[in-house]
């Protein structure tokens, strides 16, 4: 049992955990939505264990993003007594390690996404009837159909027919819009909704909003419909139904730039604004008015040449971490250089991110839990989907706040997610008049690019 977990009795689960087994037991091809933090992982293998034990399943086939099928799902049943004897078989490694695993006998399969050709090859072999096609799961399916044209689902879509059952589970179904329903729900569904390939069902029910087409918005008329077509395969569960949390308690930490810097900021950023949105779409994200908050800027030669010009919102982070009196805080970052100023100022500080491989991560994880760390760094995209932090803090710092709405409330709720005993608390540090109010807006008013920019420009 991972050090710091408790093992909890079947009681402790809500009624809308059973209700979920009885969707999946009752349909297929539903997309479960849960709130973020409501249990997905444990909801998952009691269902296998309820089904199997029922004769209804002989196995479940678990697909999900890497570190959560090599770490969330594995660990989960050490915290919960009436799983004791669900037999839980991680199909990762070398190809041979992976083509062994799958020979063993399990009641739960887990598959990272990255390893779906792979899979799909092996299933394509199997006869009709076998085992690993009574019950597919995927765990945050909305990651997996992100890219309506990705090979991955369209692997899948080529063995959906020969599942029993295949099911979703996601906590933010349209994290970016309602483009995102239409993989997930056109795979389930048998494409017996969206017939029809995405760009085509795309320019039918949305329409640009810039001359480069990089961003689309549903037209209003065909909103209903949408909603209509995906209700038909989509059940939401009610925030109300969930074991209840501590809220989370959102602390905007706003300063200014020093002034000769945020001249030298204006400058550049009249540029990209000349360039029209687009350039804030493709260039703001990873460029120089970004970084000029932050504290640096690259020069030519990348991550190995970099400028220091301020230390106004280093800092501002120093005085919030000092603030939080001995409590344990995860710092999020995005820049490789605002990982090297953090490793800096706390040079014992561990991170999730780049560069660092499974088991090394594994190791931070349940040093964290077992709230043997005073600090933990964070990148976003590599940590922000399944990844259970809830034992071993109740404090989020954003050094640098992320553009996208999904990972933001998916990195809140690492730590905002059941078994979490404490009130939480997510500091944003916001440089005034800058790409911060930007990227704020985005991920707190969930506004598309085009309508933060033009907030930003009335602000400026």
């Amino acid at each position: 049992m991972p050090i710091g977990f408790a093992m909890r009795d079947r009681d402790d689960l809500h009624r809308y955990q059973t209700r979920m087994a009885d969707i999946m037991y009752e349909r297929d091809g539903t997309m479960i939505v849960v709130p973020t933090g409501g249990g997905k992982t444990i909801t998952g293998l009691t269902t296998a264990h309820d089904l199997i034990i029922d004769g209804y399943i002989r196995c479940m086939l678990v697909l999900g993003p890497k570190r959560i099928v090599e770490k969330t799902w594995p660990d989960e049943p050490n915290e919960w007594s009436h799983l004791d004897g669900l037999t839980i078989v991680p199909v990762i490694g070398t190809r041979e390690e992976r083509t062994h695993a799958l020979s063993k006998d399990g009641d739960v399969y887990l598959c990272s996404f990255d390893n779906i050709p792979w899979l799909c090859d092996i299933l394509e072999t199997l006869p009709d009837g076998h085992p690993l096609f009574d019950f597919l799961l995927i765990d945050e399916m909305s990651k997996l159909g992100k890219n309506p044209r990705g090979k991955w689902i369209r692997r899948l879509a080529l063995l959906r027919n020969r599942w029993k059952q295949v099911h979703g589970m996601t906590g933010t179904p349209r994290p970016n819009g309602y483009q995102d329903l239409f993989a997930p729900l056109r795979f389930l569904s048998k494409r017996r909704i969206w017939d029809m390939d995405f760009d085509k069902w795309q320019r039918r029910h949305f329409e640009a909003v810039d001359y480069n087409e990089y961003e689309w918005v549903i037209r209003p008329e065909h909103e209903p419909r949408i909603i209509a077509d995906a209700a038909k395969f989509m059940v939401t569960i009610d925030p109300d139904e969930l074991p209840e949390l501590h809220g989370v308690t959102t602390v905007h930490h706003n300063f200014k730039l020093p002034p000769a810097i945020f001249r030298e900021y204006r400058k550049m950023e009249k540029v990209l604004m000349s360039q029209g949105v687009a350039a804030m779409n493709a260039g703001v994200a990873s460029g120089k008015c970004e970084q000029m908050v932050q504290g640096f800027l690259y020069g030519e030669g990348g991550n190995a040449d970099v400028t220091h010009l301020h230390d106004i919102k280093t800092d501002l982070l120093q005085e919030i971490v000092d603030n939080l009196n001995g409590d344990p805080a995860i710092i999020v970052y995005g820049f490789v250089e605002d990982l090297r100023i953090l490793q800096r100022l706390y040079p014992a500080i561990p991170y999730l991110g780049a560069g660092v491989g499974a088991r090394e991560a594994n190791r931070h994880i349940d040093a964290w839990n077992a709230r043997k760390l005073p600090l933990l760094a964070l990148h976003p995209a590599s940590a922000g989907h399944g990844l259970n932090l809830q034992h071993g803090g109740n404090q989020i710092v954003w050094f640098n706040l992320t553009w996208s709405p999904e990972m933001y409330e998916q990195t809140i709720a690492r730590i905002h997610r059941q078994g979490q005993s404490m009130p939480c608390f997510n500091h944003l540090l916001i440089a005034e008049r800058t790409t911060d109010e930007l990227k704020r807006d985005r991920v707190e008013l969930k506004m598309i690019m085009q309508d933060a920019f033009n907030r930003h420009l009335e602000r400026v």
